[in-house]
Order: C-alpha cells, then structure tokens, then sequence
C-alpha cells in the first residue's frame, strides 16, 4: 500500500485514527507515524462504545488493523520503540490481540 511505511519490525500506515476510552470522555485522534502525541478529534462522542466503532469503521476504509491503530496509539504516546508499537509482537505480548480474543461489544442482532 502505498500510505504504509515499513518499520524495521512491522508495516504501520503512515496515519491512522487512534481511539483510547477515558472516563471523562473517549479519546479519538489521528496519530502519525514517528510523530509524538496525537491530533485529537473535535467530533463529540457521546459514549467509548461509539468513539470506537466510529474508529474502526475510518480506519477499516483505509485498511488499517485495530493491531495496527492500537500500535499507532501506543507509539505515539510511549514510544515508538515499545514493544507494543509494533502491531506483530501484540498477539505474543496481549492477550486482546490473540487470535478470536477481540470479540465486538456490539449485541447480536435478531
């Protein structure tokens, strides 16, 4: 793809929305590659449930990963040399990211 730029472990993109939940309010921003901190969005999420599924549904029509969007998180925040800024170690390092364990907090519909 030609927005992703390949890091010395993994591919991450070189933008992607990012989403953390907080008490106060969810988190929702754009993280860049290599750049510290994020852009945080101005859109007013009324719940952590809907800042994530907005998310994931940005980020599934640019192809980003919610490994790789997590990593994006992480190294924008803690580094990008932390473990967990590389989307390929997250299965062997967190259990979230295993294969089957990220399930939707969505109800099944009837």
């Amino acid at each position: 793809m030609a927005w992703s730029k390949k890091t010395a472990q993994s591919a991450l993109p070189a933008e992607c929305m990012v989403f953390a939940p907080s008490r106060d309010g969810p988190i929702v921003g754009w993280a860049r590659f290599h750049e510290e901190g994020i852009k945080q969005s101005k859109l007013p999420f009324t719940s952590n449930e809907e800042a994530e599924a907005y998310t994931t549904f940005v980020n599934g029509l640019l192809g980003v990963t919610r490994a790789q969007s997590f990593s994006m998180l992480v190294g924008s925040f803690a580094g990008w040399d932390h473990p967990k800024a590389d989307p390929e170690m997250l299965p062997k390092i967190d259990a979230r990211f295993r294969k089957g364990a990220w399930r939707s907090r969505r109800p099944a519909s009837h």
